[in-house]
């Protein structure tokens, strides 16, 4: 990591406190394990102009006091006070850039071919890591070196700074799973808590999907979980954030369409039952949000009939009852 001690850094904009501004929350995790080797750890973020964010991503990474940290941050050419925020902590970055790009993915696999650590993620630029997490994570993966990833848990904070519950992950089974012929519903792996196996990542390619805008972690995580399965932390590694801007926050439908492609990739759509209901289920899920996010109540009763005729079965749940009440009586708030 740049040379430098994470106690080193520039103090953090006037008026700000508190994690990731300030280390004292982080403190009992700096001390490094007598006599053991800490595992490399490498991350990526890829940044273009999110200078609101930015700067809280990069210090949760650094302020996390891990003493075997590769960090790289490849931005897209930004134009919004992103490369000053960056020059700034430029003595403790591994490396970084900025030129333009061919979007995100593109971005993040710019960065994977210069990471050499034994776990390797990416942080968005609009995310950030909580205290002690890298060190976590580091720990049980020295536990269990032939898992395929370390995953935690998350909470999504809202640009008002409201927290939701901690949201943990579930994987119910011991050895690699093909996840597409599983329902969504039966797992959940978040990426922004995630670090991967080098050897297991490069194994299953490691790079993203330049042709994907939503799915391109799902997919990744597909590939990976099919090698070796994951290590679960009973610990919240990370926050995600969402604001209108956010692809998760301001894209329902075509989300969820290209998340469901990827369950038939190179697959005959009825050859397998498994994928098919796993698709539908998906595509629900996207009618669902899509619902949600309808700025108009007859908009929103059209997504809630398509997510009930995918997935009839939903019409017995008692949210889904609530949904169709406020989309035919209420406003988009009320979802």
């Amino acid at each position: 990591m740049g040379g430098r001690s994470s106690s080193q850094l520039p103090p953090p904009p006037a008026g700000r406190e508190g994690w990731p501004w300030t280390a004292g929350a982080c403190r009992s995790a700096f001390a490094v394990r007598d006599g053991a080797v800490l595992p490399r750890i490498s991350i990526v973020t890829p940044s273009f102009n999110q200078a609101q964010y930015l700067e809280e991503t990069i210090r949760s990474v650094l302020l996390q006091g891990y003493p075997n940290l590769e960090y790289i941050i490849v931005d897209g050419g930004s134009t919004d006070g992103s490369i000053e925020i960056i020059r700034k902590y430029e003595p403790w970055l591994t490396h970084w850039e900025s030129e333009p790009d061919r979007g995100q993915a593109h971005a993040i696999n710019k960065g994977f071919a210069r990471a050499h650590g034994e776990l390797i993620t990416f942080q968005n630029s609009d995310d950030y890591y909580l205290p002690g997490a890298l060190l976590h994570a580091a720990d049980l993966f020295a536990g269990n070196p032939s898992a395929g990833l370390v995953v935690g848990s998350f909470r999504s904070i809202g640009v008002d700074g409201s927290q939701s519950d901690v949201t943990g992950p579930v994987y119910p089974w011991k050895t690699p799973v093909d996840l597409r012929l599983v329902p969504p519903g039966a797992w959940r792996l978040h990426q922004v808590s995630a670090l991967f196996a080098r050897d297991v990542l490069d194994q299953a390619g490691r790079h993203l999907r330049e042709d994907l805008r939503f799915a391109l972690d799902r997919e990744l995580l597909f590939r990976v979980v099919r090698l070796a399965p994951p290590i679960l932390a009973d610990r919240c590694y990370a926050h995600f954030r969402l604001h209108d801007a956010s692809k998760s926050v301001s894209a329902g439908l075509p989300f969820a369409e290209e998340m469901a492609s990827l369950y038939w990739d190179g697959v005959d759509p009825s050859a397998c039952k498994r994928r098919r209901a796993s698709w539908r289920a998906v595509m629900a899920g996207g009618h669902l949000r899509s619902a949600r996010l309808a700025g108009r109540r007859g908009l929103a009763a059209r997504h809630l009939v398509s997510a009930a005729i995918l997935r009839p079965d939903c019409l017995l749940t008692r949210d889904f009852m609530r949904r169709v009440a406020r989309a035919t009586l209420g406003t988009r708030s009320d979802f």
